[in-house]
């Protein structure tokens, strides 16, 4: 069985590209959501094991379209700035690579009890924007922002080798792939 779940079971913790959060680390949900996932995978895992049934979690980084900067977008958006002048860096994936990523997993036997699911690279959130053509401000990261969340996907990659190969996280191809899907918000029609 695969479970979809979230990369928020990880919480604050901060994953930068050269030190990823890995799926072997305690879980610490900084947020109801979070622990909400996190109490999910727990449960899961118990009737898992008492069943006798192969488990795999897919702890799920920002899906592209479907996450609080594209989804989320209205006038006025404003993002938060590190002293470095970038806007938060987070792990990525495209709905249909997405898609492509379960459909592969599926096809895999002996999965592992945990994945973390995103494209390799972190991917800058004032560049999606930018990609996508909206306008936002930004304004300086408090000092609880985490200024990078990256996932490790090492383990993910290995086991789609047979099957498929990751591209790194690319604003402009995770758009056209929400184009493809037609998800992209529209302006409602008065009439």
């Amino acid at each position: 069985m695969i479970l979809a779940s979230s990369a928020a079971v990880y919480g604050a913790q901060p994953g930068s590209q050269a030190t990823p959060l890995h799926e072997d680390l305690p879980l610490r949900p900084a947020n109801p959501y979070g622990q909400a996932k996190a109490e999910m995978e727990g449960e899961a895992r118990r009737l898992a094991d008492a069943l006798g049934v192969d488990l795999c979690l897919l702890r799920i980084g920002n899906v592209a379209g479907f996450d609080a900067i594209l989804g989320g977008w209205r006038p006025g958006f404003r993002l938060d700035r590190f002293a470095d002048g970038r806007s938060p860096r987070r792990s990525y994936i495209g709905p249909l690579m997405l898609a492509d990523v379960i459909a592969a997993l599926l096809a895999l036997p002996d999965l592992p009890p945990v994945l973390n699911v995103a494209q390799p690279g972190p991917v800058e959130m004032a560049a999606l924007l930018r990609a996508a053509g909206r306008d936002f401000a930004t304004a300086a990261a408090p000092q609880t922002a985490i200024a990078e969340v990256a996932l490790d996907v090492t383990r993910l990659t290995a086991f789609l080798a047979p099957k498929m190969s990751l591209p790194v996280a690319d604003p402009r191809a995770m758009l056209a792939e929400i184009a493809l899907l037609g998800t992209e918000k529209k302006e409602q029609d008065p009439s």
